[in-house]
């Protein structure tokens, strides 16, 4: 929180020198993101980051996620890390009430033991970089709750039950797409 505080101060001085001012630009997107957004914001943010261990870049961040999430998740060298990737996901998602986050994974790029719904925050694929690459002002199109509350649970060992509306039934699947950006969405 205190880092938080310091960075918005700095960022909203006139007489900081240029290359401090050019760094708190760089940096302050993932310190000083909006409560909603904070969790895919930090993510982002961690994937940039060189880390020794990949647990860090959630272990590393929460001293600066807000203490709702942060106190969910406890610092275990020890456990798997698609363990504590996915223990920050269901923080976020009980806590936030938003499944966006979803959206942050990539099915090509899942950790060994992980659940296809649990980001891989070592990798710098998501799914907006596949198949939904193409779609113009993608933030607007990935709302998986709109305005309401998600309503997640985990059953373990790898499960994670949402409640939703059912909207249309898959009937037949196309060709598979080669890739090629005239594919896409």
């Amino acid at each position: 929180l205190a880092i938080r505080r310091s960075v918005w101060t700095l960022r909203h001085k006139t007489d900081v020198p240029p290359e401090l001012a050019e760094l708190i630009r760089t940096y302050s997107g993932g310190l000083t993101p909006h409560q909603r957004d904070i969790f895919r914001q930090f993510l982002h943010w961690a994937r940039d980051r060189d880390c020794s261990d990949s647990r860090d870049r959630v272990y590393g961040l929460l001293g600066l996620l807000p203490e709702a999430v942060s106190q969910h998740i406890t610092v275990d060298y020890s456990r798997p890390v698609f363990q504590v990737y996915m223990d920050t996901l269901l923080a976020e998602v009980k806590e936030l009430k938003e499944l966006n986050v979803l959206g942050e994974c990539c099915l090509d790029d899942r950790l060994p033991g992980s659940p296809s719904w649990v980001p891989n925050l070592a990798s710098k694929t998501t799914a907006r970089d596949g198949i939904l690459s193409g779609v113009r002002n993608l933030q607007q199109h990935v709302c998986a709750t709109l305005n309401s509350e998600a309503v997640a649970r985990y059953v373990a060992p790898d499960r994670l039950e949402v409640c939703g509306v059912h909207s249309d039934t898959v009937s037949t699947l196309g060709p598979t797409a080669s890739g090629c950006p005239a594919e896409r969405l």
